[in-house]
């Protein structure tokens, strides 16, 4: 005896069901990794870290009163305060390549980050010390560095500079480009 047993429609349509699941499941997946991966590029496009190997530099976060230590490898945001103590140099490193070279005995503050039309713009406040700044970008961007000394205001474009100041004297070079 030979029963046939019709199947239910259910039978027949979830395992299509589960299908289209699994493909909209996994074009979630790869939005949410693709939105991540923007928004990780576009943040590290605005990071400053700072770097130095002997000696001992400090760290002021803006908005804080009291002076911490910096580790090399430090993230640097707008409005904190860099100081290195006597025989440490130290380095801040742009996200494009560009560099600042703090000499032994300098505070100096980083203000402004901007990216206007490809234009990259970075403002420091130097307030003691020495400054070496190479504002050779990695990529093809122009990069625009602008440091303030009190009444004075050194501003350049794909140049390297140093700047100077003291309690006596403001002192501006230019060691490559016009």
């Amino acid at each position: 005896m030979s029963s046939y047993r019709r199947g239910r429609t259910v039978d027949f349509v979830l395992p299509f069901l589960i299908l289209v699941c699994l493909g909209v499941i996994l074009v979630l997946i790869f939005q949410l990794y693709f939105t991540w991966k923007e928004e990780n590029e576009i943040t590290l496009r605005n990071q400053v870290f700072l770097y130095y190997e002997d000696g001992r530099a400090s760290l002021l976060p803006w908005g804080a009163d009291q002076w911490s230590k910096a580790y090399s490898g430090s993230l640097v945001l707008e409005g904190d305060r860099v100081k290195t103590d006597a025989g440490t140099s130290l380095v801040l490193s742009f996200f494009n390549g560009a560099v600042v070279r703090f000499d032994e005995n300098t505070i100096a503050t980083y203000h402004i980050f901007s990216d206007v039309d490809g234009v990259q713009t970075f403002s420091l406040d130097l307030e003691a010390g020495r400054l070496w700044i190479n504002e050779d970008a990695l990529d093809d961007s122009v990069v625009h560095f602008s440091i303030t000394m009190g009444d004075l205001v050194a501003t350049s474009t794909g140049t390297v500079f140093e700047v100077t100041r003291s309690s006596t004297e403001k002192v501006v070079r230019v060691l490559s480009g016009s």
